[in-house]
């Protein structure tokens, strides 16, 4: 017999199933969803109605429109997704992510032979903050290579100094040049057994 906990869970489900519009099934048919619900009178683009579960590969899925300056990312279903590389990265003029706080994400469900979160925010230059304090950063060999690499005006990233990253010396790598050029970045990574290498900034405690 469910108890009230999955009976509750499987409404949520339903009721976040049925307010849902836009359903790609694949990289493609997503990176012609976000030109479609670009607002180029705004530059914004809300995908916050948009069914992810489906999606398995999103890399690089906002290449194709570089002028978004902020997207509404509420309540993706990242279940199914394989990694998380790359997907914003070269999003020069983006200044705000809304609702990236509320992905499911659990990095102890991809492993080295997955490319993790490296490149994730790469050149993403017009970034000031970024709250990730629902995200689940545990487990071992987690791909975190240049994440953050080239946010030169990114100051916070909320939940990070929580993160419990636990690479083996053997497998270090994966962290490398995490915060290159995050020259305005401050944190406090004091508390990961292995840290990022390169690191190019005065504000990153470690």
């Amino acid at each position: 017999m469910k108890d009230i906990k999955q009976y509750i869970g499987e409404a949520l489900k339903l009721g976040k199933g049925t307010r849902l519009k836009y359903h790609p099934q694949n990289k493609v048919e997503m990176q012609q969803l976000v030109q479609r619900l670009y607002d180029d009178k705004t530059n914004t683009c809300d995908l916050s109605m948009v069914d992810t579960s489906a999606l398995t590969d999103v890399t690089y899925i906002f290449g194709k429109n570089l002028d978004i300056k902020e997207v509404n990312v509420t309540g993706w279903d990242v279940s199914n997704f394989k990694h998380f590389y790359k997907i914003f990265e070269g999003c020069n003029v983006l200044e705000r992510i809304i609702g990236i706080e509320t992905w499911n994400v659990d990095a102890s469900k991809l492993d080295y032979a997955n490319l993790g979160f490296q490149y994730m925010f790469r050149f993403c230059r017009s970034l000031k903050s970024l709250d990730l304090s629902g995200w689940k950063m545990t487990g071992d060999s987690i791909a975190l290579t240049g994440m953050f690499a080239d946010c030169v005006n990114l100051e916070t990233v909320k939940g990070i100094d929580d993160w419990k990253i636990t690479n083996s010396k053997r497998i270090r790598t994966l962290h490398n040049n995490m915060f290159n050029l995050c020259y305005k970045l401050k944190c406090n990574i004091s508390k990961w057994p292995n840290k990022p290498r390169t690191l190019t900034n005065k504000y990153i405690k470690y």
